[in-house]
């Protein structure tokens, strides 16, 4: 049984862990607060210290790449909650088949979007799923021999236990 990896699943919501997805967009917005603070730095250097048509020419330019800069910074916080989004989403996905597994539901397995991230782990964790079902089918393939063998003996037949002991032994393995 393999996983579903290409689903067609609809992005509802694009922040779904917001501590995990925020920390990659605050190395951006402190990398912005301390550009901007070096450009304002350069501003008040080239405006006061400078002569004025040389500062004035200057000026322009610190403004004209602040304003690339603001942009730049801006787009890349918007890629980032993209890029973490394909990781919050597998990691939901994940966590949601983990709790589907402690309620015993071993048919279903991890879902993943088209460019999730984490693919990896979900087939692990989807060929996991599928050796406990093989493991459960053969948990009751042993207990209905248990009920046979119980039958036959209380039939009056004679059979040794550990015949059925070894019998069972077979089943399970």
């Amino acid at each position: 049984m393999a996983m579903t990896q290409t689903s067609q699943v609809r992005r509802r919501n694009f922040v779904i862990d917001l501590p995990f997805q925020l920390s990659y967009a605050h190395l951006w917005a402190w990398a912005a607060v301390i550009v901007i603070a070096l450009f304002g730095w350069a501003y008040y250097c080239a405006s006061y210290l400078l002569v004025p048509e040389t500062g004035s020419i200057m000026v322009q330019f610190m403004i004209g790449i602040g304003v690339f800069f603001l942009l730049f910074c801006f787009l890349m916080g918007v890629v980032t909650l993209r890029k973490t989004h394909r990781v919050a989403g597998a990691a939901f996905s994940i966590e949601r088949s983990l709790r589907r597994l402690r309620n015993n539901d071993l048919e279903t397995p991890v879902q993943l979007r088209r460019g999730d991230y984490l693919k990896e782990v979900a087939q692990a964790f989807d060929d996991l799923r599928v050796n406990l079902l093989r493991r459960r089918s053969h948990v009751l393939m042993a207990i209905q021999e248990m009920e046979r063998v119980s039958k036959n003996l209380s039939g009056g037949q004679r059979v040794s236990l550990e015949q059925a002991v070894e019998h069972l032994k077979t089943t399970v393995e």
